[in-house]
């Protein structure tokens, strides 16, 4: 076997193998450019119909939310609301049915909210870096959830849609205005 493999030329395979020297750096950068391009193409893609079909309520998206600990996370759409040239997105998130972990949530998003916006900014850019990196560009990480802790519903609200990952094919037929309601009721 040994003498086969020696007969074999090496591949030149450019994806495998590639010329140039790149280095982690290379990856980096590549990588940040590709994120911000996507976040910047979010908003211009809304404008065309094929897209403003897609994000219709109850579509799962993956959406990065830096501002409750969570890198990459499946949501279900509510509602899509453009004011102006701001585009934001309700979403329904799975949360733990944890009174501790809602309440570091609220405190998270609290002290994210106070931030400056060049600060939330840097954060929500290597948040997207950390999850295309650990995950993929379209990946999640692996859900592992306790027997004994109860799921629930939670809804966030105004999430900037340039924090949206992916639009997944499969979508729910839900009533997005009773779930809010819901959600309204529940918390006041």
């Amino acid at each position: 076997i040994e003498e086969l493999l020696l007969l074999k030329k090496d591949p030149n395979c450019t994806t495998c193998f590639p010329t140039e020297g790149h280095s982690i750096v290379d990856y980096y950068e590549n990588l940040r450019i590709f994120v911000r391009s996507r976040a910047e193409l979010w908003p211009e893609l809304i404008r065309f119909s094929v897209l403003d079909k897609l994000l219709l309520p109850g579509r799962l998206v993956i959406v990065c939310l830096p501002e409750i600990g969570r890198l990459a996370a499946v949501a279900v759409l509510l509602k899509l609301t453009v004011d102006g040239n701001s585009k934001n997105m309700t979403l329904l998130l799975s949360a733990a049915d944890d009174q501790q972990v809602t309440e570091r949530e609220k405190q998270e998003r609290d002290r994210f909210t106070r931030m400056p916006q060049e600060e939330r900014q840097e954060i929500c850019e290597t948040s997207l870096l950390q999850c295309a990196a650990f995950y993929g560009l379209e990946g999640l990480p692996s859900q592992k959830f306790s027997d004994q802790v109860r799921r629930i519903g939670t809804v966030v609200d105004s999430i900037p849609l340039d924090r949206l990952i992916v639009i997944c094919q499969k979508a729910m037929k839900i009533d997005p205005l009773a779930i809010i309601d819901d959600m309204k009721t529940r918390n006041f």
